[in-house]
């Protein structure tokens, strides 16, 4: 045992091997106990190659983090941590679409040619249909017709399942049918 001084000046008595511990502790020891402060591993990740991606990653942070402290930066370790993953998320928050109605600001289903198609059946739906555009938004105002438009013909180009007559001209010569 040997007697230390600690930093509020209170003397203490401390093993030798542990002295010898703090001494001589290298860069890896350090990292292993930073990297363990903010763990990214679930108990989720049970394949190999994505704990070693996540492990990379972490120590790749952790020497960007060194880097940055040894050239004068004022950053805590969980603010780097934190800073790039605010950057993302404000990148994409951004151009996710929102929820709702499909906005046609557009209007290119009003200049261009379309013409009206069946909607082909498939293996598991013989007789496939779609919601219909025009009928369903007309209804929607007169709140006393409750019944879903299913329609059997689609223009393929706008993604809309339409009316032959009249619904597919109005969709197409109408800004606000």
């Amino acid at each position: 045992m040997q007697d230390v001084v600690t930093r509020r000046n209170v003397q203490v008595s401390k093993p030798t091997i542990a002295l010898d511990y703090h001494n001589t502790v290298g860069g890896v020891d350090q990292s292993d106990q930073n990297l363990s402060y903010y763990p990214s591993l679930g108990k989720g990740q049970n394949v190999y190659y994505k704990k070693l991606l996540r492990h990379f990653l972490e120590i790749a942070i952790f020497n960007a983090f060194t880097l940055y402290k040894k050239s004068g930066g004022r950053l805590s370790h969980l603010d780097l941590r934190v800073q790039p993953v605010e950057v993302v998320l404000e990148k994409s928050l951004h151009t996710l679409p929102l929820a709702g109605r499909r906005s046609d600001s557009s209007l290119t289903r009003l200049k261009c040619r379309h013409f009206p198609r069946k909607i082909l059946p498939k293996p598991k739906n013989q007789e496939p249909m779609r919601g219909g555009v025009v009928c369903t938004r007309a209804q929607s105002k007169d709140a006393s017709k409750k019944s879903r438009k299913e329609k059997r013909f689609w223009c393929e180009d706008s993604q809309v399942g339409l009316c032959v007559t009249p619904c597919f001209e109005i969709y197409h010569t109408n800004s606000d049918y």
